[in-house]
Parts: structure tokens; sequence; C-alpha cells
């Protein structure tokens, strides 16, 4: 994933040597790339910092000179490209569309086996039952309230990661889906079985988690 790296991975806020105006330089340098997910920020951070320090250690250059060999060999990983299965409107670094496009093959693999198999279920079982329409909308509204919540959190905070990136995409997702339910249930009646409620159900478990993961990384850098 990253450019001649051989140096193990170490804590953020425990490695560095460089100083702050050198350390801010690098945060501009990436800013300037686009990347503004933080969890993939500070972790490239830590990378490039760490490569600086051992080209200024081996070689004997300034921060200058190797920050410079640096970030040539980051540069194809910094270059802004566009992903439809990302953003139709936004660019990202490639480093970030080549891991989120990893991250979406899990998420969407998990979420579209579910559709299949409560798609499978609802055929063969739940079509028996007689569910209460009103009552199934309602749990469902209770649910998008719950996640209304977890994304006032994250909104609060104020920081911005790939997770909580995800999170907003499928909370949209869940929102479209809950509103074209009630749609076809106060409109017409129709059973809440239905296509929108199966969406919703497969895709909670991934919204939740990209959730839970943001707030991870916030605690575990201590944002919170």
């Amino acid at each position: 994933m990253y450019p001649n790296i051989s140096i193990t991975k170490r804590n953020i806020y425990n490695i560095m040597t460089l100083n702050n105006e050198q350390l801010h330089k690098i945060d501009q340098v990436l800013e300037d790339s686009g990347l503004d997910f933080l969890d993939f920020k500070l972790e490239i951070k830590d990378h490039i910092a760490s490569q600086i320090e051992t080209l200024c250690k081996e070689e004997n250059l300034s921060f200058e000179s190797a920050l410079s060999i640096t970030l040539e060999q980051w540069k194809p990983h910094l270059r802004l490209n566009e992903s439809f299965w990302i953003s139709n409107k936004q660019s990202f670094p490639r480093i970030v569309i080549t891991g989120l496009r990893k991250r979406y093959f899990v998420y969407n693999f998990i979420s579209t086996t579910l559709v299949i198999l409560l798609f499978a279920i609802d055929i063969f079982k739940l079509r028996e039952l007689k569910f209460n329409g009103l009552y199934l909308f309602l749990g469902f509204s209770l649910l998008w309230l719950i996640l209304s919540v977890f994304r006032y959190t994250i909104y609060k905070t104020g920081i911005k990661t790939s997770y909580s990136y995800e999170f907003n995409r499928m909370y949209l997702l869940i929102s479209l889906m809950l509103g074209l339910g009630g749609i076809s249930l106060f409109s017409f009646g129709e059973n809440p079985t239905t296509v929108w409620n199966i969406v919703i159900l497969a895709y909670t478990p991934v919204t939740l988690y990209s959730y839970f993961k943001h707030r991870q990384f916030e605690k575990k850098y201590q944002f919170v």
C-alpha cells in the first residue's frame, strides 16, 4: 500500500523527532493533496515522517531535501482521482480510493448476501405471517432516530474519517429507503416486508460498524 517502507509503524504521538514546524509542513502537504480523512492522514503522515527521519540520519540530508525525496516517492499515491463507487462529486488521493475500494468490496459483499438471504426468507416464510405494517415502520423509524443521534455525535466532534464518511453515505441510503417504505405503506398499503425494509436491514450492520470504528479511532487518539 505504501512506497518503499521498511520501517515498523509506530504510534503517531510517540515516534516523532521532527519539530512542530516540520510536522505542520507535512500536514499542509497532505491537506493540499486532498487528504482530509484523519485516519488515512495520520497513518500516511507517520510513514512520511519516519522516511524523512531515516533519510536525514542515514543520508545526512536536510529536512527539506528529505521531504522532497519522500514526497516524490509518494506523488503517485497522493494524485487525485475520481471513483464513481466512492463519490460522483469529489476527487480523492489514489491511496484513499484504493483503501476504500477494498473496504467497500467487503461491505457490499456482506450487504448483498444479506439482501439475497432476506429476500429468500421473505418469499418462503415471512409472507405467510401477518405483520402490522405500522408497527414495523415505527420500529425502522426508531432505528433511524438512533442512527441520527450517532450522526449528530460525529458532526459535533468535527472529526472526519473514512469511517464517518462511509457512515454518512449509508445513513442517507437508509433514510431514503425508510422514506420510500413510508410512502409505500401509507399511500398504497403495501406489506412492510418489501425491498425498502430489506435494504435497511441488510445495510444496518455495516452502518453500525462504520460508526463504532469511527468512535474507536476518536478514542484511540483522544480527540473526545
